[in-house]
């Protein structure tokens, strides 16, 4: 079986940047003026949006992380094609984003919370599939001998953040899920790359192997200076988890 047929079985939740069912609910909860405008922008996302998700992360994100790592930094045309990417994503899900943003920094923790909770639990159930697609390989090369131990320390970090979130102050949140998003995006996207069958440079996958390494347990912020570009480029983004 080839890796691509895995890609079909992914959980729809961990294509998703966004907790996009529990934003719509607290929207119609709170009788959101625009709350069927963002039911309708969810409806569209497993249809229209989806290959653009897949793409965004699987495309922009790794090009961007290839660079840093062959020239020591991101092109001003990578973050050029990054933030037109994200404002694409934006468009499709303005009132979403809009009202995700009006939110006060406790709503937004009660709305990552569970996504995160799912994305947690998707991973677990989806690991021995991910595992059987490795080993069906007939031949291995150097991603293919390191992506089952990237694939449990992204978990890893994530059960991390998750419980960070779950006791910070209210000074913090926002810092935590800017993290979240980090790793929902930038690392995630590793992974998710590796899925579809797409190929990444093995240096690339090293690095992010070894900042999940060695953020878990003592430290507790993925923001390495060499991040930087890419986070301020993912900053425009509305929050993502």
């Amino acid at each position: 079986m080839g890796i691509s047929m895995y890609a079909q079985e992914i959980p729809i939740e961990l294509l998703l940047p966004m907790p996009f069912k529990q934003i719509s609910d607290l929207a119609r909860k709170r009788r959101s003026a625009h709350w069927r405008a963002i039911q309708a922008e969810i409806e569209k996302v497993a249809i229209e949006n989806k290959e653009a998700v897949i793409n965004f992360l699987s495309d922009s994100i790794i090009k961007a992380m290839e660079e840093e790592e062959e020239l020591g930094e991101v092109s001003s045309d990578t973050i050029k094609e990054l933030k037109t990417n994200i404002n694409y994503l934006n468009n499709q899900f303005k009132n979403l984003n809009d009202f995700f943003e009006s939110l006060d920094v406790v709503d937004k923790k009660d709305l990552i919370l569970p996504f995160i909770e799912r994305e947690i639990t998707d991973l677990r159930n989806y690991r021995d599939k991910f595992v059987e697609m490795v080993n069906s390989k007939p031949r291995w090369d150097d991603n293919d001998a390191i992506i089952c131990t990237y694939y449990s320390l992204y978990q890893e970090n994530i059960t991390v953040y998750r419980n960070l979130l779950k006791k910070a102050h209210r000074w913090e949140i926002e810092s935590i899920i800017d993290t979240i998003k980090t790793l929902t995006v930038v690392y995630k996207s590793i992974l998710l790359t590796y899925i579809i069958d797409k190929p990444v440079k093995n240096e690339v996958v090293l690095k992010r192997l070894g900042e999940l390494r060695a953020n878990v347990p003592s430290s507790y912020y993925i923001l390495p200076a060499n991040r930087r570009k890419i986070a301020d480029a993912l900053s425009t983004v509305a929050p993502i988890s």
